[in-house]
Order: structure tokens, then sequence, then C-alpha cells
């Protein structure tokens, strides 16, 4: 341009220029300058295509895996499942039950207020009523220090929690076999007791 001073410039590179060259100018410093740009250029492009490349690898990854991914903004609305945590908690399982969400509540705002990453045990209810029960770590995932998404990764253990049930519900019946045996054994020692008590009366 003819125009030089900051104001021209400004007004230039406003209107989408790359750059702002003031005449008169040489040939060695425009080539100069479009060969830095060209390079710029192709070092965004190749860039964007690593960008993209990981962002494919990424969510293969996740889409993948065993365990059960939810993305959420900061409010808990989901951004993100992949396709383990629809298998685990069925296209409507995102509410946990009653006693469960409380708590589950009070450490996501606790997180969301920049508390810190926390790990629960939490039941979900499928729509045909089936309860699953899934090991939730919940962390933030920030962009520059500042909370932007929340990151949750669960593990179904269902079956892991049955058979601590099975196996509480087992205790609790040796316990009462325990206890009866222990009454039988004081009955019959009472009974001898009372046999004795007879035969010395006789």
């Amino acid at each position: 341009s003819a125009r030089a001073g900051e104001e021209s410039r400004i007004e230039g590179l406003g209107r989408g220029a790359d750059d702002y060259l003031v005449k008169p100018f040489g040939a060695r410093e425009l080539l100069a300058r479009v060969a830095t740009h060209l390079d710029m250029a192709r070092v965004r492009r190749e860039a964007q295509r690593e960008i993209a490349h990981s962002e494919a690898r990424f969510e293969a990854i996740v889409s993948q895996a065993t365990a059960a991914v939810a993305q959420t903004d900061l409010t808990g609305r989901f951004l993100f499942v992949n396709q383990r945590f629809c298998e685990v908690l069925g296209s409507d399982g995102t509410l946990g039950t009653a006693d469960d969400l409380p708590a589950n509540l009070v450490l996501f705002h606790r997180l969301t207020a920049g508390g810190p990453d926390f790990v629960i045990e939490k039941r979900y209810r499928r729509k045909d009523g089936s309860a699953v029960w899934t090991r939730v770590s919940v962390g933030g995932v920030r962009e520059d220090g500042e909370l932007r998404h929340i990151l949750a990764v669960g593990l179904d253990i269902t079956d892991r929690k049955r058979q601590e049930a099975e196996l509480l519900a087992l205790t609790h019946r040796q316990s009462l076999l325990y206890d009866l045996a222990d009454v039988v054994n004081r009955a019959e020692a009472l009974t001898v007791l009372y046999d004795k008590a007879i035969d010395t009366i006789i």
C-alpha cells in the first residue's frame, strides 16, 4: 500500500490481510515475506492434519474402550458418550437412583467449583427397571488452567456387587446357624442338669 502509518496497517490486517507492506519495497523483501507466509500456511496445515489424526485416534480408542466414557459440560449435560456407555446404561440410563444422586451431586458441584476429582460407586436405573452398579472416576478437563468439561470413566461392577450381597447374606445365615447351634447346646446342657437334678431328688 502507499498508505503508511499504524492505523493503515491495523485496518489492512483487520480486513483479512496476512501481511502489510508500505511502498516503496524491494522485490527481495516481497519474496521473503511471501515465502514466510507460505511456510506458515504449510505448518498450519500440517498441524491441523496432525490434530485431526490425533482426534480420530482418540475417538477410535474411546469408542472401542471396555469402560463407559462420558463427557459433560459444567452443568452435567452430556456432550459425548461412547458405545460402551450405551451398552452398560442403556440409551435412557442417565439418572442415578434417588439414594445415590444427592452424594453424586455434592461431589460434582464441588468439582465444578474448583474442587478435586473423585471416584464414586453409583447405581444407574435402566429403562427396563434393572439396576446397574458402576465405579465412576470423574475428573475435570482443563484448558489454559480453566475448567472446561467433565470426563467420567465408569466400570460395570454389578457382578461384584451381587457377589458381595450374596456373601453378606451367606455370612448372615451362618451367623444365625451359629446362634441356633449355641441355643441348642445350652438347651442340651440344661436338659443334662435337669436330669441330674431329678436323679438326685429320686
